[in-house]
């Protein structure tokens, strides 16, 4: 499975931070995986009505959970391709919610470093 760097992800240590050692590779962690919302072009123009609305213009009708879910949650297609990443990774998913946008990934510390390439430590 190739690496792809998300853009926007990269995190710099808080100044004056300083790495203590590896987080233990036996450690259990979740993780929240948030995907992107469908529809996003959409989603905005929505978020603009409704900010303009504050000036007078009218509201659009409001939508229901299920309807806002079905419009700007996450895609089928995205959730099963971060499944099949958890699963070749051997990672555990412990909850997806398409309307939340959000899968919950369990796995060790080691297994989480191996996935996502990183190498996870105490600061």
């Amino acid at each position: 499975m190739a690496s792809v760097p998300l853009n926007g992800s990269e995190r710099e240590a808080l100044a004056g931070a300083r790495a203590l050692h590896a987080a233990d590779p036996h450690e259990r962690l979740e993780v929240s995986v948030f995907l992107r919302p469908r529809g996003q072009a959409q989603l905005q123009a929505r978020l603009g009505t409704l900010h303009a609305a504050r000036r007078g213009v009218p509201r659009p009708r409001a939508l229901s959970r299920e309807a806002f879910a079905q419009r700007h949650g996450a895609s089928p297609a995205d959730i099963r391709a971060v499944r099949r990443f958890a699963s070749a990774h051997g990672l555990t998913v412990v909850a997806a919610s398409a309307a939340r946008r959000t899968l919950m990934l369990s796995g060790t510390v080691a297994q989480f470093n191996a996935a996502f390439g990183v190498e996870l430590q105490y600061f």
